[in-house]
């Protein structure tokens, strides 16, 4: 059944190969590392947007996360788009562990497809039935619509 929803996300993601990426719009897509699932990013203003995850933890445990980011788009100078990022929002953990997260990014937005591609860190402190530091990260891909 997975496999049906990642073929189906892979065909949607290419079927339009002639749009162009944008720095506005919603974008879904999958995460890789922690959490691993869905990923979703609505962009508020050119350099302002809400970021958020519903997956699974390395400890096999449920993982929703919601974050606001803000983009610095001239950090690198490149022919290529390359927004840095940072910000802040929650984490929860098997609906039982809360905790916040710093977060911080960088994106590569294609200029000829629709989609991003991002590397992330994020500090968190859980305050919920355990309080500890941990530091997650992810890699995921985008497809905007």
């Amino acid at each position: 059944m997975k496999n049906r929803y990642i073929y189906l996300f892979v065909i949607l993601m290419f079927s339009t190969l002639t749009m162009k990426s944008q720095t506005k719009g919603l974008g879904v897509g999958l995460s890789l590392a922690n959490p691993i699932g869905f990923s979703g990013k609505a962009w508020i203003s050119r350099s302002e947007a809400i970021q958020g995850s519903l997956g699974w933890s390395r400890y096999e445990h449920s993982r929703l996360t919601l974050e606001y980011l803000k983009h610095y788009h001239d950090v690198i100078h490149s022919t290529e788009r390359f927004p840095v990022y940072f910000g802040a929002g929650v984490s929860l953990i098997a609906s039982e562990h809360l905790g916040v997260r710093g977060i911080g990014g960088i994106t590569w937005c294609s200029r000829s497809i629709p989609i991003d591609i991002y590397v992330q860190l994020a500090p968190a402190l859980y305050f919920t039935h355990f309080s500890g530091f941990d530091v997650e990260g992810s890699i995921g891909i985008r497809y905007f619509l």
